[in-house]
């Protein structure tokens, strides 16, 4: 296929953004397990041009949402009390540890991210659902509990801040480097923008119940003699009864 660039990327994936929403892309060329406040990234919007990063030796990334400015202060940040709405839903270590044939809708993009090891994108319809922090968090929730996770546990692939590769830049984790000899390039091996999912359609094809949790009962403690008490106008009661 074609060479993707990372602005192409993001276009695709951020059209339809909300009027006066962000998102956030990181790119740095320190291993991503030695990063810090690298990963605070940078506010970028459809239409602007990308931070002038040399992606011969940096990892880029992406985030799958996008953001409103902190009312208070303004700030573009990559916070879940900003989140306007959810543009991609990510699945991650497809091939490595995530079998292929778990993938039951085609990807809108598949980015290699190490040997044999990819990030599968299914681009998301912007409508109400996707809208709402809630629903999109349980549809990630529940995707995980549906096997699309090495464990059915990924802390990070369930938040809406979550961080992808973007197609353009490279993995120089130290394990990478000490297996190849260099760091590996990220490549774009598939690329379909036009393919865009509901919400109602992901849960559909993975036959997911979206039917949100119960809250959890609240137990109350009483103190010894909290409880005394209790039980003295309880044994008053049936007395009177």
């Amino acid at each position: 296929m074609n060479a993707v660039s990372n602005r192409e990327f993001l276009e695709a994936m951020f059209q339809g953004i909300a009027p006066g929403a962000h998102t956030i892309v990181a790119g740095f060329p320190c291993d991503p397990n030695c990063a810090h406040l690298e990963w605070a990234g940078r506010p970028w919007l459809p239409g602007r041009a990308l931070p002038a990063w040399d992606c011969e030796v940096c990892n880029t990334y992406l985030t799958v949402s996008a953001f409103l400015p902190d009312p208070q202060d303004g700030k573009r940040r990559r916070r879940k009390a900003q989140f306007a709405s959810m543009h991609a839903v990510m699945v991650d270590d497809v091939g490595t540890k995530v079998p292929h044939d778990k993938l039951v809708l085609p990807p809108s993009a598949s980015i290699e991210t190490s040997p044999d090891n990819y990030q599968a994108f299914l681009f998301l319809a912007q409508d109400a659902q996707s809208c709402e922090r809630d629903v999109c968090e349980r549809l990630v929730q529940r995707m995980i509990k549906a096997g699309l996770t090495a464990d059915a546990k990924d802390p990070g692939m369930a938040g809406v801040t979550r961080y992808g590769r973007l197609p353009v830049g490279i993995n120089n984790k130290a394990k990478y480097v000490q297996r190849l000899g260099h760091a590996f390039k990220v490549r774009c091996v598939e690329f379909e923008p036009a393919r865009r999912y509901s919400i109602g359609a992901i849960a559909a094809a993975y036959r997911l119940d979206m039917t949100p949790d119960r809250p959890a009962a609240k137990v109350i403690q009483f103190s010894a003699a909290q409880a005394k008490r209790s039980n003295d106008r309880f044994g008053k009661l049936l007395h009177l009864l």
